[in-house]
């Protein structure tokens, strides 16, 4: 069985232990990248992979160095958000990590975001929170779960083409809004939730509704036009054919070495070609739909 196959059937069984979608792709040299999406923590993969390792049947991926990289999804974010807001520790660490930054850090520059010192210290305490978390996304009590949806529906933006996009920013600028009230200095100031550990429901009920973000608000840069995507795609098979063309003339030396060296190739040609898939996918997204009097 071939390396790239090893890796390929790695994936799917660290996958199965941790049911969430893993993938494992060839970086450089004698480098893999391990990549998911919430799930585990870094160390507990890196414990299942050691023991899928220890095994005999992925022998050709000991030797190799394979780097875990774990990313977040917006769902994780809105529920560590939540639960946060609930326990009470969401507004102590957001005033602490704003005064922080006002009397530590200079002001942001102008073009580099524009961020509040709230905006910062909410986004950077969420951080820390997903990083400590397994499974963030999961809901960390019952009572979390229709606010999780709530903040989600009112951090969804919708563009002019009809495409929807959530994001944290948009997340954020909601959450401290529900949260604010009028203080003597004129600055609006987080408000705290009340928590009653020996009543919780009334505490979910707590926090104001939460309201969406206007559609004409102008949030973040705009979205990449179709053409631009696909203009991309194009340069991305343009890529993926070098690259199988490399591997072809590799292989085709017979030599064990040749084709020692070919194989990564493989799989770098099939990640490319899934690159260009999603942008393929993502331009058809972005591409408005046809009226009646167009067809």
């Amino acid at each position: 069985m071939s390396r790239s196959r090893q890796a390929y059937k790695l994936a799917a069984h660290l996958g199965e232990v941790t049911g969430v979608r893993v993938e494992l792709v060839y970086n450089t040299g004698a480098e893999w990248h391990l990549n998911w999406t919430d799930g585990p923590l870094q160390d507990q993969m890196k414990e299942h992979l050691a023991d899928a390792l220890a095994g005999h049947h992925y022998p050709d991926m000991r030797d190799r160095t394979i780097r875990c990289w774990r990313g977040h999804s917006t769902r994780a974010w809105a529920a560590r958000a939540i639960a946060a807001r609930r326990e009470g520790t969401l507004t102590p660490a957001v005033a602490e990590g704003a005064a922080y930054r006002r009397t530590h850090l200079p002001p942001s520059r102008p073009g580099t975001g524009d961020l509040s010192p709230e905006e910062h210290a909410l986004h950077s305490h969420i951080d820390d929170l997903i990083d400590a978390t397994a499974y963030p996304d999961r809901a960390s009590a019952t009572e979390d779960e229709p606010l999780i949806e709530e903040l989600l529906a009112a951090g969804t933006r919708k563009h002019p083409n009809g495409y929807r996009q959530t994001g944290e920013y948009e997340m954020a600028r909601v959450l401290l809004n529900a949260d604010r009230a009028p203080a003597e200095h004129g600055r609006p100031d987080l408000k705290m939730v009340p928590a009653n550990p020996a009543r919780p429901e009334p505490v979910a009920a707590a926090p104001r509704p939460f309201r969406s973000m206007p559609d004409t608000e102008p949030v973040g840069p705009p979205a990449p036009s179709p053409a631009e995507l696909r203009a991309l795609k194009d340069e991305a098979d343009a890529l993926q054919q070098r690259i199988q063309d490399v591997y072809q003339r590799l292989w085709s030396w017979t030599s064990e070495e040749s084709r020692r060296l070919a194989r990564p190739l493989e799989e770098a040609a099939a990640s490319v070609r899934r690159a260009s898939d999603a942008l393929e996918k993502t331009a058809t997204a972005l591409t408005p739909p046809r009226t009646s009097t167009q067809k």
